[in-house]
């Protein structure tokens, strides 16, 4: 027997027995309207061009969700939170309702990044201090960093110091600082200028480092090169280390909160890093413990990957996308002159000009490059 909504039969033995419920969620995301999920589908896009991410969350369950309860997260963005189209517009994700959300960006040039994405920790429980020149060696997936630390004093001098693994990171206790105590024990630039030297097991693109239990101030310098097996063949930094390294750059704030440094712009790929307190800062204030590093590995493709994942009370879904730098357009350069004379073009013997001894001569040379752009000289 079956009953509408309201009714009621007192005379059936009935029970009412409630079905399990089937919560269930799913991610589409896409790269310029464009569902890239693998590298051979990827988007090209040139560098410095917009790029737009559209992450479609559809409730495929019988579950309605709450828009608290919704999360969706980006592996390189971070939280996504702008929602551009939110279905019937009452903040409940209902069975079958899709909501799509939003974040847009600028295209990467790529050097071959792109590929696996790895977070270094380097929290620890080390001393504040201890010996000097120690090699600290911290693991990510398949990648391994060797970290260490220096100092330079104002006269020039260069020493092997003490690196220490904090709770909030890494910090250094140079020769200046004692035993570290009284919060000397972080990166700083106050008395002596602290280095540290990273050097990876291969070949990284570093993407932005965490500065965390900051004092006054994070300004900070760095470098990246590659040598040969850099992991196994630690080096020691001076002023003529320093000077070869292909790539420097300086990082700064005026923040005394703890902050990700967007760092590497350029995507320029090494397996040496060196990060110091700001070396050229004109009131030295930096001090810092540097807390986790992103790097991605190098790869040939030069595709750059992220990766949409979408979690919603205990289930969730994640889909990547791709895009690539694509082909810049072929340059086909050209020039050409001509050549007069008094305004004549007289390439030839038969077509000289008649010009009587003493009087002026021009000459004019139209250089013609391709596209047509003219220069005319006389």
């Amino acid at each position: 027997m079956t009953l509408a909504a309201g009714e009621n039969n007192p005379t059936l033995d009935a029970g009412i027995v409630q079905q399990p419920q089937n919560p269930g969620i799913e991610i589409e995301k896409s790269t310029n309207g464009v569902d890239a999920d693998t590298p051979e589908e990827a988007v090209e896009i040139t560098a410095g061009e917009a790029v737009t991410w559209t992450y479609e969350v559809t409730n495929t369950g019988d579950v309605s969700f709450d828009e608290s309860e919704v999360v969706v997260t980006d592996d390189q963005e971070g939280a996504i939170t702008n929602i551009v189209d939110q279905g019937d517009g009452d903040n409940i994700l209902a069975p079958g309702e899709t909501w799509i959300y939003e974040q847009t960006g600028v295209a990467q040039q790529l050097t071959g990044s792109g590929g696996a994405a790895y977070t270094f920790d380097f929290g620890g429980s080390s001393g504040l201090d201890g010996p000097n020149g120690n090699v600290r060696t911290f693991n990510s997936g398949a990648l391994s960093v060797n970290a260490s630390a220096f100092s330079r004093d104002q006269n020039g001098n260069w020493d092997e110091v003490f690196l220490g693994s904090f709770s909030s990171g890494l910090g250094v206790t140079d020769n200046s600082e004692g035993n570290g105590g009284n919060g000397t024990h972080r990166v700083d630039n106050v008395s002596e200028k602290n280095y540290i030297l990273f050097e990876f097991s291969e070949e990284v693109v570093v993407d932005r480092a965490f500065m965390n239990s900051i004092i006054n101030d994070s300004d900070i310098t760095y470098w990246v090169v590659t040598q040969d097996n850099a992991f196994n063949n630690h080096n020691v930094l001076s002023d003529n280390f320093l000077s070869n390294l292909a790539f420097t750059e300086d990082n700064y704030t005026n923040s005394s909160s703890s902050r990700w440094a967007d760092i590497n712009a350029g995507e320029v790929s090494g397996n040496v890093l060196v990060i110091a307190a700001a070396t050229s800062d004109p009131t030295p204030e930096d001090r810092f413990k540097l807390d986790k590093l992103d790097v991605q590995t190098v790869g040939e493709s030069g595709i750059y990957q992220n990766i949409g994942t979408v979690v919603a009370d205990g289930v969730e879904d994640s889909d990547p996308s791709h895009y690539v730098n694509g082909e810049p357009e072929p340059q086909n350069p050209g020039i050409k002159i001509e050549k007069s004379t008094n305004g004549v073009d007289a390439d030839t013997l038969a077509e000289s000009v008649e010009i009587a001894a003493g009087e002026t001569v021009t000459w004019t040379y139209e250089v013609i490059s391709s596209p047509m752009n003219k220069l005319r000289y006389k």
